[in-house]
């Protein structure tokens, strides 16, 4: 019986931890006993699968649906207790935003407007992080105009002016 995954653990206590272990891996444990006569007949071998680490989140998506607001949506996984979001102006996310998603997904209000923005996800859950899935990205909306009006209406023209919005947009 040698399997590829054993170890072989000395011990003199009725309990041991086997560290050093893969995430993820399915063992074989079984134990005998150690005397001055020798080893003892082994006992049947018991399976013993360690926790899966969080995987890299997939298929993240992204929105902006207004002006300084983009929606992620990260797909929901079972075991994941925590998803983590991030925003940044930099491919590299120097001083990123981040956000924890509900229900898959993560909600930024306080973007700069008409700018491009990266996202990426992490996903948590009892055994550790993630690494951080593939960057996403969009473009932000610019703030609508307003006081549109209109004046020197003609059969053939019209004038129109309005009120450039916080971002400098003017068409």
């Amino acid at each position: 019986f040698a399997p590829a995954n054993t170890k072989t653990v000395l011990t003199k206590s009725l309990t041991t931890t086997i560290s050093g272990v893969q995430s993820d891996t399915t063992y074989y444990v079984r134990v005998a006993t150690l005397t001055a006569a020798g080893t003892g007949v082994y006992t049947a071998p018991v399976n013993v699968k360690t926790l899966a680490a969080a995987k890299i989140p997939v298929n993240i998506t992204a929105s902006v649906p207004v002006a300084k607001t983009a929606v992620v949506n990260v797909p929901v996984v079972a075991g994941v207790t925590k998803t983590t979001v991030q925003a940044s102006l930099s491919t590299s996310f120097s001083s990123p935003i981040t956000v924890t998603a509900v229900n898959g997904q993560a909600t930024f209000n306080t973007l700069a407007e008409g700018k491009v923005y990266y996202f990426r996800a992490q996903d948590t859950n009892s055994v550790g992080a993630s690494a951080y899935s593939a960057t996403v990205s969009k473009l932000t909306l610019a703030a609508p105009v307003t006081n549109l009006v209109s004046s020197n209406v003609t059969v053939d023209s019209a004038t129109v002016s309005w009120t450039a919005s916080a971002s400098g947009a003017t068409s």
